[in-house]
């Protein structure tokens, strides 16, 4: 999954397109398949989202869902088969596709319209060997889409884990109870870290704007409610940048020592001595690897 995002991360950078993926809650880590036909359906996907979306996100969501054996063992118990059903799907914010086209969607050489080709460029056969490398691996593909509005491409692939490694799914550091403050102006994005760090057992709370996440602190010092263990802040936000975000954190005095988080855009990042000035704990490139969060959390609260 990370490594489909490094490829189309610049990508959506450069086109100030947020791309997010969660893995849901119980989704095995690792799995037995064919990791290159895989990558290569992904990739099609987040390619074709990133490409028809002008402004918005891109979503990727994984989950999984076990398949129970219809078999039993000698003490009448189901027989633990190892298969699993995974689901992943990727939504984005863009042109969307006109319900009379959708049909050819799936069709060789074929656009929804010739518009479509002259804008956009392609052959209209990567989703067709993307459908039918899905369909090889047991699975299937559909999409679901609004004109205007945006579509959502699924797919499902029917895959085994290894019981020498089940037991691994979703380990998480020990951050149960932990109070973190997430500034970002993007709801979507907010939503799916918040959902996130919740797995985590972390106690996120999400706004929209640095103005907001200041009235909050200064609620906090005025009642003295239970204290944050940190704040994440995104770089580029319209209203309040992040930059500006820290410097009112700062100046506020429960919190000139918080720890803090600066989301960046790959290849872009405060100045040197603004970050150390403000005494940033750590940096974090957006799209943001699960990977990397959870290591960067485990430092900060080691």
């Amino acid at each position: 999954m990370e490594k489909c995002i490094d490829l189309l991360a610049i990508k959506a950078v450069n086109k100030n397109i947020e791309l997010v993926y969660l893995l849901e809650d119980h989704t095995p880590s690792i799995i037995l398949g064919d990791e290159i036909r895989v990558r290569q359906i992904l990739v099609n996907l987040l390619s074709n989202a990133i490409k028809f979306t002008q402004k918005g996100e891109v979503l990727v969501n994984v989950s999984a869902n076990k398949i129970i054996d219809s078999l039993k063992n000698n003490d009448g118990q189901n027989i633990d088969n190892n298969l699993y059903e995974i689901t992943i799907f990727v939504k984005d914010s863009g042109i969307g596709i006109p319900q009379d086209k959708m049909h050819k969607l799936f069709q060789p050489f074929s656009q929804v319209d010739s518009s479509t080709t002259r804008e956009y460029g392609g052959t209209g056969l990567g989703l067709v060997i993307s459908k039918r490398l899905c369909e090889m691996m047991g699975g299937k593909m559909w999409v679901e889409s609004q004109e205007g509005i945006g579509s959502t491409f699924y797919f499902t692939l029917m895959v085994k884990v290894d019981e020498n490694v089940k037991n691994q799914f979703n380990i998480m550091p020990k951050l149960g109870g932990k109070r973190l403050l997430i500034v970002d102006d993007n709801p979507s994005f907010l939503q799916i870290l918040t959902k996130q760090l919740s797995q985590w057992g972390i106690l996120a709370h999400g706004v929209t704007s640095g103005v907001e996440a200041i009235d909050i602190l200064e609620e906090e010092n005025v009642h003295q409610i239970q204290k944050l263990d940190l704040i994440i802040i995104d770089m580029q936000m319209s209203e309040m940048d992040g930059v500006s975000t820290a410097t009112a954190i700062r100046k506020l005095p429960k919190y000139q020592f918080l720890p803090l988080v600066m989301l960046t855009p790959i290849g872009r990042s405060p100045e040197k001595n603004q970050l150390q000035k403000l005494n940033f704990a750590a940096l974090l490139n957006k799209p943001i690897k699960q990977s990397q969060l959870q290591n960067i959390l485990q430092k900060i609260f080691a």
